[in-house]
């Protein structure tokens, strides 16, 4: 009975009379799938629904813009770091011991936000939250490549990107809305039925099966590699700052001597011949570089220039931005098929636009033109990134072998949250201290543009070497 009435619910009365087609397994499958995308959905939503709320935690907390970036450059360290470490994970804990894992976390973590009474106690609340979206969002693609059939697998891995991709869309707007009709606490308060009902419709059909004859962990390795991170994001943080400039610096250096020395007799928790492959490091640094233009333009400079410079509310900046990221959503699969047809040509066609749009933005802020106009070539910008961002992905995965590809996944997936914090990092050091004016907005996207340009510069040349 219960089975009937989830299909029920779920396919509606027109297939009433085809339930018995429908297996016991597939309802399971479905709800995991369902139940784990829901908690994922609510972490990605998060990274940017902060984002246009920092105006009011600036003035809440009575804290300068240096430290209230941290709020979303601290989630994104951390779920960098799980997200290195879950591919072990998942060859030791059982997936559904490993999913309670996470969204416990993030629940507890959700209720410390929404009450924190001080800035220290809301930033150790993000962190958590970023620990535990590290270890959904690839729990969620490790579900459904393991439970759905064969059949199905194209279907579902498509559900389970666009839940990723479609979640910060929304974001701004969630947040902007939250605001305007109450507080930001309220940003956290509303997420938590969400995770209970995701808990509840997942956790009691995953599996509790651990795979067996994993390679041993190099933990040192791996704590080599978060000192590189972080030794990385506050150099990031402090470029204006010499003690501290001179001081991470000196520590990213130690940290990749150490590394290099250990990585020559050791096996690492990553591939080591990884990076070796040809063209695959160059290819990794333009999309390092890409991922990090795109979250401090959409997720931190647009959205406090139109608050903090512009006069907009909250609510406002995020029906600003929506256009042009939903526009990026919907491009993205045909420029996949595109690809597919004429590669690489739609990357190089891509970072043309995105270099373009880059410089006409700049002008934009500094000449202060008009929302409608900013927004029309944020769609544009978005547009061209369609063109780029999964696609350089794709390119990437096809220069290394295939049983690599694990690897490949979790150094994508990781630079993909870690270049986002290094981006806003930099961003909020250069704007800290300085008036919120169009001119040093401008000054900022202008250095984006130039980055752009020199992206697109490395991938022609890189492209006529092949």
């Amino acid at each position: 009975m219960l089975r009937r009435a989830l299909i029920w619910v779920l396919v509606g009365r027109r297939l009433g009379t085809n339930m018995a087609r429908i297996t016991r397994k597939q309802v399971t499958v479905f709800l995991s799938v369902i139940g784990v995308g829901m908690v994922a959905f609510a972490g990605t939503l998060l990274e940017t629904a902060l984002n246009v709320t920092f105006p009011t935690l600036m003035t809440t907390f009575g804290v300068p813009l240096r430290a209230i970036q941290w709020v979303t450059t601290g989630y994104l360290l951390t779920s960098s770091w799980m997200m290195m470490l879950t591919a072990p994970l998942e060859r030791r804990v059982a997936v559904r011991r490993l999913f309670g894992w996470g969204a416990g976390l993030f629940l507890a973590s959700l209720v410390g936000c929404a009450v924190a009474p001080t800035f220290g106690v809301l930033l150790i609340g993000r962190l958590a939250c970023g620990v535990a979206t590290g270890i959904c969002i690839p729990l969620l693609f490790l579900v459904i490549e393991t439970t759905c059939p064969p059949a199905q697998l194209g279907f579902f891995m498509a559900g389970g990107t666009v839940i990723t991709a479609l979640a910060p869309t929304f974001g701004p707007i969630y947040g902007g809305l939250v605001l305007q009709t109450g507080n930001w606490r309220c940003v956290f308060w509303l997420l938590i039925p969400i995770v209970i009902l995701g808990m509840i419709l997942a956790f009691p059909w995953l599996s509790q099966r651990i795979q067996q004859g994993c390679t041993p962990f190099d933990w040192w390795s791996f704590v080599l590699a978060m000192l590189l991170c972080g030794l990385g994001l506050l150099l990031a943080n402090n470029l204006f700052r010499l003690k501290w400039f001179v001081g991470s610096s000196c520590g990213c250096g130690l940290v990749i001597i150490l590394g290099w020395q250990w990585a020559r007799h050791h096996r690492l928790f990553i591939d080591n011949q990884l990076f070796r492959v040809t063209h695959f490091s160059r290819e990794f640094s333009l999309f390092f570089a890409v991922q990090m233009v795109n979250v401090a333009l959409g997720g931190f400079v647009l959205p406090n220039y139109l608050q903090l410079s512009a006069g907009q509310s909250a609510f406002t900046v995020g029906l600003l931005l929506l256009p042009g990221l939903l526009c990026r959503v919907s491009l993205m699969p045909l420029a996949g098929r595109y690809y597919d047809r004429h590669k690489p040509a739609p990357v190089k066609e891509g970072l043309v636009i995105f270099a373009s749009t880059l410089v006409l933005l700049a002008g934009c802020i500094y000449w202060r033109e008009p929302r409608g106009i900013i927004a029309a070539v944020y769609c544009c910008y978005n547009a061209g990134l369609a063109l780029v961002l999964g696609n350089l992905m794709t390119h990437a995965y096809q220069l290394v072998p295939v049983e690599m590809g694990p690897d490949v996944n979790a150094v994508l997936n990781t630079a993909q949250q870690y270049s986002g914090a290094v981006g806003i990092a930099a961003v909020s050091s250069w704007l800290t201290g300085a008036a919120h004016c169009a001119g040093q907005y401008g000054n900022v996207v202008g250095i984006m543009a130039i980055v752009g340009l020199l992206i697109w510069a490395n991938w022609t040349r890189l492209v006529s070497r092949k």
